[in-house]
Formats: C-alpha cells, structure tokens, sequence
C-alpha cells in the first residue's frame, strides 16, 4: 500500500510538471489516440498535434501510446506523454499489477520450492517431521501470575487485536474511533467481572496506555514475504494446525482416573492478526493411565477449520471475515489449551450452547463443534462464556499457551508435530499437535498423503 501511494503521489507531481498551461482554449476536435491525455492537451493555447511516445511500452495492438504537442511562439514543443492507466489484460506488465493481481499481463509468479502449493493443502501429509522447538511442558501456576505473564507478551508484541482491548478497557471512547470499538466495549460490558479483570492486569504492564497507543502505529504492517533459499518469495504461509491425539500419563492412583478411567473433552483457541478459531472437542472415551484417544481430522482443527462455504464471510463485531483453508496468520499464533475432566454428563452440550451464543453476537463463521472470527480478540468472550459452562467438571489443562512465531510458519507448511504435556489438579496429560498448509506462491512437491 504505501508503494503504490509513493507512486500515486510521485505519478501526480509529474502530471502537474507536463502540463502546458491553462488557458482554457477549446480542444474538443484535438484526438490524441490511445494512450493519449486530451485533457492535459485541452490546457494548451493555439495549435496542438499528435505525436508519438516513443518512450513508451508498446501496446498490444502493436504501436505506441500517442501524446501531443503545444505550439508556442511559433515552434512545437516536445511530446508531451503520459503514462496510459494500468488495466488488466492491456497486454502491458506496469507498476501496480504483479504475477499475483495480474497472471495475464504478467506471467505466473515463480514458485517457492520451500513450501507446498495450496490447491491440495487441507488434508494433511502422510508423514510429520517432529518439531522438538515447539515442545511444551505446562506446569500449574498462580493463574493470576501467568495472566500476567501472557499479558507482557502480548504488550510487547503489539497487535491491533491486543491495541484494541487496550483502547477499550483503558481509554474513553473518543471521537472518529473505529466503528467496531463500540461493538468491543459492548461486548465487554457484558461480562463486568471477567472486563475488570481484565482492566486490572493491563493496567499493571501499561502504566501510560495512552503513550502506548502512540507507540505503535494504528494500521496493520503488511506480512512480511518469506523467501526459499533460491530468493523466490514463498508469499504468506498459510496452515492448519491440530489436536492429533490426547495420551492419559496420569498414575492410577490419581482419585478422578479410579477403576472408570478420565473422559476428556477441550477448548482449543487460536489467535492471530488474521483472526481467531475456537475449537470445542467431542468427549472421550473412557481412558485409563497410558490409553490415548485419536482425533478424526474434523474433530481436532483448531486453526484453518474446514468450514462450511455457505458461511464463509462474516460482517459484525468480530470483523470482516473472507475464510480460506489452510488459512494465513499473517504474524504471531498464539495457541491456548484448555481440558477437563467430565464428572456431569450434561455440560458438554452445555458449552456448546453458551460457545454458539457468544459466537453469533460477534458473527462467528460456525462449524461442526468450532468457529471462527475475523478478529483475533472477540475468540476471548466466547472462550470465556465456554470455560464458564464447564464449571461442574474438573479442570486438568488451564490457560496453557505458546506462541508460534511468524519465522518458524514457513517451515510447518510440510508438516510438523510438537507435544504438549502436563496438567493440574492432579492430572497429567500429553498432546500431539500437528501442523501443514502451503504459502501463496508454493510449489515444493507433496508426499504421497496428498
């Protein structure tokens, strides 16, 4: 975007610098021929010719962009030209069209060798390569403390969604804001206790929310392009990410594993500057200590869900949503894992009402068991009515959280896995996640799972 400002601004001064003159002389018979500009001719006094811009690109038809010439105290000037509109299909590759917004002027984009192309990336390749980077062990906290901690990453990273809570929470509402700032303090507003909370945390990393805002500039940075190591741009990578399998590592001696075993169900959210996904997994069988359970692929996608094209688009306080699967964070993806223990047979479907109501007063794109938003900070108020629900059943993973970072995306588009473990309350869980998808301008070759 600010390329093409540049040379919006640069195309306009030259305009300005090639008139001739603005005596307002009649030039209605003047045809300057295609590419021409009869209204800069129209600015010239006495006679004017058409010439040709030699100068140029040649068009399609074979010739050459016509401009004109002023005669002035009895000679021609130069002629005069300027550059003929960019539009797609002229035949002409020009500054604003590239091989992404127009194949037919410029050619195919080369393709990225590092990443895969996406026109058979959802369903996942037959084999992962283990990703031990990403491998998390969560051990139960203060949940105030690590509130706080996620909340300094978050303050660091800077976000929109994150800037915008900070708006919300800790700024009054001021003239000519975002339209959807409103939407947000509503939301808000609707769960005081949870906003005050809220309000108090930020409040502990940000002193001055004000010279924050200031910090950061209000408009999205573009994401960065990612190149293989031949320099091609691989374009954004985009993925999808899931909860394979859960694995019960709990001793038996543990008093809610017992004879019966652990039936286990979770909330799954994702959060990016590209949006956000919730993902609420059918219960499990009972597991005894060492048993695991494995997750259809519909069952376990937390980020890039398949959902249906129907609802694809979504418009209200959780943002303006064009879904594609895989799906690009374009930046930072914060996972969250939240698991439980059911003791009461009817607060599954319980969390599935309170998650469905949340998600439509924010025009959440609905799926089997998840959605998804188009904003990545609204997934926090349907979390929150979700994990509320579940308040009869034991909590075993709680606000357990990591960051994948932007630089490590590109790789995970050929399939990575990474485990989580851990628990509280006595439990002791390990997941494996998995990750593949493709980027913009992938063409590396796909396994045979594909």
């Amino acid at each position: 975007m600010r390329k093409a400002l540049a040379i919006f601004f640069v195309g306009s001064a030259f305009s300005s610098i090639f008139a001739c003159g603005s005596d307002g002389a009649d030039s209605s018979s003047f045809d300057v021929g295609g590419g021409g500009s009869a209204d800069a001719a129209a600015g010239c006094a006495g006679e004017k010719l058409a010439c040709t811009c030699t100068n140029l690109a040649t068009l399609p038809d074979g010739g050459k962009p016509q401009g004109f010439q002023c005669k002035v105290d009895g000679s021609w000037g130069p002629c005069e030209c300027e550059e003929p509109p960019a539009r797609c299909g002229d035949g002409l590759c020009q500054a604003l069209e590239d091989c992404n917004t127009c194949k037919v002027d410029c050619g195919e984009c080369p393709k990225c060798a590092d990443a895969p192309a996406c026109d058979k990336a959802k369903t996942p390749p037959a084999s992962f390569v283990a990703l031990p980077a990403l491998d998390t062990r969560f051990i139960p906290t203060d949940v105030t403390r690590q509130g706080e901690n996620v909340i300094r990453q978050l303050r660091d990273t800077a976000s929109p969604e994150f800037r915008a809570v900070v708006q919300a929470l800790l700024v009054e509402p001021q003239a000519g804001e975002p339209v959807f700032m409103g939407e947000l303090r509503r939301i808000l507003g609707q769960e005081p206790a949870l906003r005050d909370i809220m309000r108090t945390v930020l409040r502990k990393s940000i002193v001055d929310p004000g010279a924050y805002l200031a910090r950061f500039p209000a408009l999205r940075e573009p994401p960065r392009q990612l190149a293989d190591s031949d320099g091609i741009p691989c374009g954004a990578p985009k993925l999808r990410i899931r909860l394979k399998d859960i694995k019960v590592l709990t001793p038996e001696n543990q008093p809610f594993i017992g004879s019966d075993g652990d039936k286990i169900y979770c909330i799954l959210t994702s959060e990016s500057n590209n949006g956000s996904e919730i993902r609420i997994t059918q219960v499990t069988p009972r597991l005894d200590s060492g048993q695991s359970y494995s997750y259809a692929l519909y069952e376990g996608v937390f980020w890039g869900q398949d959902l249906p094209p129907s609802s694809a688009t979504a418009d209200a306080g959780g943002g303006t949503l064009t879904y594609e699967v895989p799906r690009a964070p374009n930046g930072d993806l914060m996972l969250t894992y939240r698991c439980w223990s059911q003791h009461n047979d009817t607060t599954w479907s319980g969390i599935l009402s309170a998650a469905g109501n949340a998600s439509a007063q924010v025009a959440g794109v609905a799926g089997q068991y998840g959605w998804a938003f188009g904003l990545g900070a609204v997934v926090g108020q349907v979390a929150a009515a979700a994990v509320a629900a579940a308040q009869q059943d034991v909590a075993t993973v709680y606000n357990a959280q990591q960051i994948i970072t932007e630089d490590k995306q590109l790789a995970m588009t050929n399939g990575v896995s990474w485990r989580v473990t851990g628990g509280k309350n006595g439990a002791n869980y390990e997941m494996t996640m998995q990750a593949w998808g493709c980027a913009v301008n992938g063409g590396g070759k796909r396994d045979a799972g594909f």
